[in-house]
């Protein structure tokens, strides 16, 4: 994957290139797993229903594991809230700016409400920076 960002803000010349990988099995494999005798690998979020098979095929092991699975000490239903606002405008209807200054309202209230205890998912990083000015 290949990307560019310029900084508007920041003196001339300031375009960067990022190239990243996508898919990092073989080269984990290869540069890390192969070259040491045990790993520990531990996560919140390792498995997909209760099970290794994809973050192992991600992460390029092949070799026979211990796994272990320990339940979560938090009561998901308790303790977690989804909150999707309904009454947002329509996001090809109005401009990103418009659009943005909507969902600030939207988690102001939310991040007062919960004391600042929420996470927010964006699907634009473009967006979180516009929100973060």
């Amino acid at each position: 994957m290949r990307w560019i960002e310029a900084d508007m803000r920041a003196l001339q010349n300031s375009t960067t290139i990022y190239s990243r990988p996508v898919y990092v099995s073989d080269y984990l494999a290869e540069t890390f797993f192969s070259k040491k005798r045990s790993v520990i690998v531990t996560s919140a979020t390792l498995t997909v229903n209760n099970s290794f098979s994809y973050i192992k095929k991600e992460l390029g092991l092949r070799n026979t594991l211990m796994e272990k699975q320990i339940p979560s000490p938090f009561s998901y239903q308790s303790q977690v809230k989804l909150i999707v606002p309904d009454d947002l405008p329509d996001i090809k209807s109005v401009s990103n700016d418009d659009y943005v200054a909507a969902i600030t309202e939207h988690i102001i209230s939310i991040a007062e409400a919960t004391k600042g205890r929420l996470l927010i998912l964006f699907t634009s990083h473009e967006m979180l920076k516009k929100l973060m000015n």
